[in-house]
Order: C-alpha cells, then sequence, then structure tokens
C-alpha cells in the first residue's frame, strides 16, 4: 500500500501537475517563438491580420475549454476529462505540425486552446482531490512554477530550434506539443478517479478504497482515510441539500465577492502584458533581429521563472498582499520604461 501511494504522489506532482502545467505553458507559448521564423511568416504568407486571427483563435478556444469545465469534470470524473483533452491536443498538435494551408493551422490551434482551457483548470483540481492535506499546498505551488518554466523552456528551445534549416524549425518546436498530452494520455491508466467525484456519483465503497490505497497506512490501524472519507461525503450532502451551484454564486452577497476579486485578479493579471511581453513582433518592432528578439523573450521567461521560485520561498513569511505590491513595483516602472521607448 505505501508504494501505491508513492506511486500515486510521484503520478501527481511529476506527471499531472507538472505535464499539466508545461502542457499549457508549451502550447501557449511556442507561438512566440515561431514568430520569428522567416519560414514559417513565408510558409502561410502571414501578416498582421493572419498573426491575430491564429493568436485568437487560441484564446478563443481556451475559453471554449474553460466553460467546458463547468460539465465534464462532474459529468464524466475529473480523470476522464484529463484524458479527453489529451486527445484532443494530440489532435489539434497534429493538425499544426503537418498543416499545409492556413485554415489546417488555425483550426489545429483552436481545438489546442480547447484542450489547454479544460486541463489548464481540471488538472490542478483533480491533484488536489487525491493528495494528502499536507501535500495539497506545494502541489498548488508546484502547477504554478511550472507554468513559467515551461514558457522557459519553450522560449530557448525556441532560439535554438531557429537554426534548424527550413521548415523543420517550426515543425519540430510545434511537434513538441505532442509530448506532454500523450505524458499524461499514458500516465492516466495508472491514476485512480477522484474520491470526491465517485462519493459525487454514489459510488462510495470504490472512494472510501481508493483513500485507503492514497492515505492509508501499511499497516491498516490508521483510521485517517475513514475521517476523510466521511468529511467529503458530509460536505457533498451540504453542497446537494443547499443545491448550491452557480445561481448560489450570484445570490449570497460572500459568494459574490469572491467571484468578483478571482475575475479581478485573473483579468487584471493578463492585462499587465504576459501575453504581448512574449510576442517576437514587438522586439522587432523595436529594430532588433530575430535572434536577438528570442534571446529577449527567453530571458523574459526566465526572469518570470525565477520570480516564481522567490515568491515560493517568502509567499509565507511576507504574505500575500505584501508581495502582490512587491510586483507592482516592478510592473509599474518597468511598464513606463517599455512605453517611453
Amino acid at each position: 500500500m505505501q508504494r501505491y501511494q508513492l506511486l500515486c504522489i510521484l503520478f501527481v506532482t511529476f506527471l499531472f501537475v507538472t505535464f499539466g502545467s508545461i502542457f499549457y505553458g508549451y502550447d501557449s507559448g511556442c507561438t512566440t517563438s515561431i514568430l520569428g521564423y522567416e519560414d514559417f511568416i513565408e510558409y502561410f504568407d502571414l501578416n498582421a491580420n493572419t498573426i491575430g486571427a491564429f493568436g485568437s483563435a487560441y484564446y478563443a478556444g481556451g475559453a471554449v475549454g474553460s466553460f467546458l469545465n463547468y460539465y465534464l469534470p462532474d459529468r464524466f470524473g475529473r480523470l476522464r476529462t484529463i484524458q479527453f483533452s489529451c486527445i484532443l491536443s494530440l489532435l489539434g498538435s497534429a493538425m499544426q505540425t503537418g498543416a499545409t494551408n492556413f485554415p489546417v493551422f488555425v483550426v489545429g490551434r483552436s481545438i489546442g486552446g480547447i484542450a489547454c482551457g479544460i486541463v489548464f483548470s481540471v488538472c490542478p483540481t483533480y491533484a488536489s482531490e487525491i493528495c494528502s492535506p499536507e501535500v495539497r499546498g506545494r502541489v498548488g505551488a508546484l502547477y504554478g512554477f511550472n507554468v513559467n518554466f515551461a514558457y522557459m523552456f519553450t522560449e530557448w528551445v525556441g532560439l535554438g530550434f531557429y537554426f534548424l534549416p527550413g521548415n523543420s524549425a517550426w515543425r519540430t518546436l510545434l511537434g513538441i506539443q505532442l509530448v506532454p498530452a500523450a505524458a499524461m494520455l499514458a500516465a492516466s491508466f495508472f491514476m485512480p478517479f477522484s474520491p470526491r467525484w465517485l462519493i459525487m456519483k454514489g459510488r462510495d465503497e470504490e472512494a472510501l478504497q481508493t483513500l485507503k490505497k492514497l492515505h492509508g497506512t501499511a499497516s491498516g490501524n490508521d483510521d485517517f482515510y475513514l475521517k476523510e472519507f466521511h468529511q467529503i461525503k458530509a460536505q457533498y450532502n451540504i453542497e446537494k441539500n443547499e443545491k448550491l451551484g452557480i445561481v448560489a454564486i450570484f445570490k449570497r452577497p460572500s459568494y459574490r465577492k469572491r467571484m468578483y476579486l478571482i475575475m479581478t485578479f485573473a483579468a487584471f493579471g493578463q492585462f499587465t502584458g504576459i501575453i504581448p511581453l512574449q510576442a517576437i513582433t514587438i522586439y522587432t518592432t523595436l529594430g532588433f533581429s530575430n535572434v536577438f528578439s528570442l534571446v529577449l523573450t527567453g530571458i523574459w521567461g526566465t526572469l518570470g521563472c525565477i520570480s516564481t521560485i522567490t515568491a515560493f520561498c517568502v509567499v509565507d513569511k511576507l504574505g500575500r498582499r505584501p508581495l502582490l505590491f512587491i510586483a507592482y513595483g516592478f510592473m509599474i516602472p518597468g511598464g513606463i520604461m517599455l512605453v517611453t521607448l
């Protein structure tokens, strides 16, 4: 039983959390590098409008995937939803890699966006539901770190592939999207269903046995998994009896306040320029060469990764709000410098 627990922790942290975030981070970041490849631009005869079109198609797909998470994880389970997103990603990545015309490429980016929109939120949800309480925070932090790591990795890989001849550069860069999705799909067949989802579906005995395997001890004397089972079941019954759902978010002031805060932070986090600052076209417009522009995006991704590690180390000591104000202290002067260039 202890061996099963160790294997599950390994899969959760390094395959589902790590590959879930790299899945999203690599897919969303790879097109920023290929915009610096002349062969890619010439192959599809791209201009400002068509570049904006396939970028918007990806994020529109991400929005669709996020909305699907309102239904899919509860209806079919967290694990099946992750598997579905992996299959979608494999399809979309294959279309992008082998695209011979622009419409096929855009459709592939749209499908890949749907897959990333699904996995970005369902993966940490699933991980938190099968991890023991004492490691859930670390698993969540690891997920956030790996999104930034994936950005950094993509940008430096994009610089290296720039020197490959012809269309092999951008096709190889896009083809690597297949790796995280394939790894997650293969690992999923060794993972258990979420105990919370099993309880939601009335499969109490299966949920109890899953919790016992995940959080029980080899001796079988520890009753922690029993307490956890009853806690999950009691919480679900409360939610079911009170019919808590999306309507309750708008009806209850406390829920409504949390929703506004979450949406505001998420929206303004994107408004900081995190997406445009990855774009090669910004740096080339300023007069930098394609190679140096790729270097700049690599430096940007590396600094983002370092700041994530720093935040992970000091967040509990400094607190969330002070750390947020420190971030503003870097972003505001940096934004002013960029605007005045």
